[in-house]
Order: structure tokens, then sequence, then C-alpha cells
């Protein structure tokens, strides 16, 4: 024969309550098939999600290569590529790498410089990062690498973003060339 444990309503509410917290619902809970389902629900929970990084727009300096940074006239717009999480999140992380002797000539641009990063919801093509307020900066040197961007921005899902990256000041003649493909985006909760 089975044991049988006496529990009163108020503790039932109580664990009930906190399992409606942590999952967000406000729907009544039968115990315990919704109460056990609840709580596995919250560790189903992705807390990361990765994604490509799909190339929108900015000027190609050669084959799968898009330039940021500044040419000698000072009008790069900036480099944009979109991303489109499955998972809220409040931390965006964008890996990219690039190569100044992508297109078999060595530009030189190999000196270090600051760069600027943001996430937007604006897509437009033009220069946006480099005056922005919201902007995350960090500095690459040499001419080629790899390069890690950490941004505090909040994303929702199923919603289009898209990182900028134009360099961070007025230099002129110091561009990076960025790899259109390849790059990750990373979501974190």
């Amino acid at each position: 024969m089975g044991e049988y444990l006496l529990v009163n309503k108020n503790s039932l509410t109580r664990v009930a309550d906190a399992v409606r917290d942590k999952t967000g619902s406000q729907s009544e809970l039968t115990f315990p098939d919704e109460f056990i389902s609840s709580i596995e629900s919250l560790y189903q929970t992705p807390t990361t999600e990765e994604l490509s990084a799909t190339f929108v727009d900015g000027d190609t300096v050669a084959t799968d290569h898009v330039e940021v940074g500044h040419n000698s006239g000072g009008t790069n717009k900036d480099a944009i590529w979109s991303f489109k999480p499955n998972i809220n999140g409040s931390v965006v992380k964008f890996d990219f790498s690039w190569d100044n002797d992508s297109d078999g000539t060595n530009h030189g641009w190999s000196g270090e410089f600051e760069y600027a990063f943001m996430v937007t919801t604006d897509s437009t093509p033009g220069q946006m990062v480099a005056t922005s307020a919201d902007r995350c900066v960090i500095v690459l040197n040499g001419s080629d690498g790899k390069g890690t961007v950490i941004m505090n921005y909040s994303v929702s899902a199923d919603t289009p973003y898209y990182i900028r990256a134009n360099l961070d000041g007025a230099t002129l003649s110091s561009l990076k060339a960025f790899s259109q493909n390849g790059n990750k985006v990373k979501v974190y909760v």
C-alpha cells in the first residue's frame, strides 16, 4: 500500500506561486502533473544560443570581405550583419575575423585602431555606429586575426537585429577587411 502525506492548501499554493513566478505563467496548476511539467520546463529553457551572422551591407574590398573603417575619403559606411534569435537575451557576443590580404594585395592596414560595434534594429545603410552613445569600442591590431566584442543589449525572440561596425575615430586610410561570412553571434539570457 502506498504512503500518503497530508499537505495543506497553503503549502501547495506557495509552491505553485513559486513555479508560476519562475515560468512566467499565470495559469492554475493541478497537482501533481502540472506541477511536475512546469518544473521540468525550467530545465529545458536554453540559456544561450549561437547563430550565424548574415552579411547585409558594407563596402566590399574583396570576395567575401567588407571594409570596416575609413578610407582615404573618410566615407566608409558601417558594415552590417543580421541575426534573429530564438530566445530572449540581455547580452550579445559577436565573434568575427579579418584579413587585410584577402584580395591577394597587402594593403598595409596592420596598425592598432579602435573599432566601434553596436546592436540595433536599424539596417539602413550609412554611418551610424561611430556617433552612437550605445557603441562598444575595442582595439584591433594586425593585418589579420580574430576578434570578439560583447555588448549589453536586450534582444527578443523572433525579432531581427543588426550588428554594425566601423572605425571609432577619424583616422583616414585605416581599414580592416572583415569576413562577410563565418562570423558568429551568441545570445545570452
